[in-house]
């Protein structure tokens, strides 16, 4: 490998998690700061606020070794994205053209629906945006169900510290579990909307990312990594907001198992395991001391059932 090919490939995996749809790109952070400004200005509990947001500005919250681990699998997993699993389990496109193929080989040529091009563009970005999510849920439910995945989690878990950056500190095999999640959700939907519509498939984008996708990017997503409680009130009942997924990273008994969702609130509700922002007062985060496997109702207490020691 040459100096050139080396600077290349250390560049994109630098750059790789803040471009693109990531929610660590430079509109999004934006976005954020002018949130948490919005909630600071009128929010009713902006005392409150003040006084977790002052964390932010303090050099120790973003240089410590927790921040530095979460840098080193943020570059980490950057790499094994880039190098491992898009070249070993293909692109998207190749994906979405094999589910293609598979639905003609299975029931001949596509029904060639008609639909406005308004109301298509509005069907899949709403089937896509509920696939994607439930399925985030599911499998973000699993790792902590199943032990085996719970020990890949726990990775995440373990920050004490919560940056934006410790959205991407998780095992490079959870990791490969996400992305072929996503593999599998634009692969499935694009290729029977493509199939279905005869190629006349668009989607409500905003440059580029799916339209409901964005705003909850920009809609305060990255807060959900930071000492910052925002909550989003009634509208709880549907969001889950920066506060509730704090609730989720807390280390209190009466914390864990609650909160599993990404953007929507409603598969917690359906689950039983929903709670309000409003329980997010003095949380640390983290693994607690002797915990065991808590999210493992066949968990029991005694040693060879493993126990999580941060």
């Amino acid at each position: 490998m040459d100096l050139n090919t080396l600077n290349n490939f250390l560049t994109d995996i630098a750059v790789a998690p803040f471009t693109g749809g990531s929610r660590l790109a430079w509109p999004f952070l934006v976005a954020s700061v002018v949130l948490l400004f919005a909630f600071l200005l009128f929010s009713a509990n902006n005392a409150v606020l003040r006084g977790q947001a002052r964390q932010l500005l303090t050099w120790r919250y973003w240089l410590n070794g927790q921040s530095g681990l979460d840098l080193a699998y943020t570059l980490l997993n950057s790499a094994l994205k880039l190098w491992v699993l898009v070249p070993l389990l293909a692109s998207q496109m190749v994906a979405t053209i094999w589910v293609i193929n598979l639905l003609q080989q299975a029931f001949g040529p596509g029904p060639d629906w008609q639909l406005a091009a308004v109301g298509m563009a509005g069907l899949f970005t709403v089937v896509f945006f509920l696939l994607d999510d439930v399925t985030r849920f599911a499998l973000h439910w699993a790792l902590h169900r199943v032990p085996g995945l719970w020990h890949l989690h726990k990775v995440h878990h373990a920050a004490e510290n919560l940056t934006p950056l410790t959205l991407l500190r998780v095992h490079p095999l959870e990791m490969a579990l996400y992305y072929c999640r996503s593999l599998a959700v634009v692969s499935v939907v694009g290729g029977v909307f493509i199939y279905c519509f005869v190629g006349k498939v668009m989607a409500w984008d905003i440059i580029g990312i799916n339209g409901f996708a964005f705003l909850f990017n920009a809609l305060g997503a990255n807060l959900r990594h930071s000492p910052v409680a925002i909550q989003f009130g009634a509208l709880e009942k549907w969001f889950i907001s920066p506060a509730q997924h704090q609730i989720h990273h807390s280390v209190q008994p009466q914390h864990h198992n609650v909160n599993y969702g990404s953007a929507l609130a409603i598969w917690d509700r359906w689950l039983g395991s929903w709670r309000s922002g409003a329980e997010a007062i003095d949380l640390k985060f983290g693994l607690s001391q002797g915990q065991p496997l808590r999210d493992h109702p066949s968990t029991s207490h005694s040693p060879a059932s493993g126990q999580i020691v941060r």
